[in-house]
């Protein structure tokens, strides 16, 4: 088996300790230690990455110290705006959730939405194929058919979504550590 291993960021480029209080800059390194342990937690006791990853998140976002939940910078109209995405590697299955503003952890959102969206896509396909058979059996209508395409097509469209912000996190991420793929 695989030792488990897990690393985190406190976001773009590096904190510089210049314009810190000796008391912020312990504060904030003590923070980054918690999310460390958080997600080590969840890795040693045998639990799925999944849950490694959104436990170190809301650490981070429960922190002052970091630009993620609560220690968020504002908006022009000085209000938190809030994004977040999470992915499943097993199955590449991503959630996410952007512009909240009332959600205290974004990244529990954005995993509500993940687990979500693949029952919504699976219970949408079922949906489809009853349509389909309720029409070819000349019970159902057209209308009926068509809303179940659409269900699937939204479905659909919440995946690709999540995937397509999951991969401009991944890009942006690259590029803050100076990375090229």
């Amino acid at each position: 088996m695989t030792q488990p291993a897990i690393a985190i960021h406190g976001g773009c480029g590096v904190m510089a300790k210049l314009g810190l209080t000796d008391a912020e800059w312990a504060s904030a390194r003590a923070d980054l230690a918690t999310a460390l342990r958080a997600g080590w937690k969840v890795l040693t006791a045998g639990g799925p990455a999944l849950d490694a990853v959104e436990a170190a998140i809301i650490v981070l976002e429960d922190s002052p110290n970091f630009n993620a939940g609560h220690g968020a910078a504002l908006n022009a109209a000085g209000e938190h705006e809030l994004d977040a995405s999470i992915m499943r590697g097993a199955d590449r299955a991503a959630g996410a959730v952007t512009l909240t503003r009332r959600i205290r952890n974004p990244i529990r959102a954005a995993r509500a939405v993940l687990e979500a969206s693949g029952e919504a896509l699976q219970n949408a396909r079922l949906q489809l194929g009853y349509a389909e058979g309720r029409y070819q059996a000349g019970v159902g209508d057209v209308i009926e058919l068509e809303n179940a395409q659409l269900a699937v097509t939204n479905a659909e469209y919440q995946r690709v979504t999540a995937e397509y912000n999951l991969a401009i996190a991944r890009a942006q991420l690259v590029n803050a550590l100076g990375r090229r793929n």
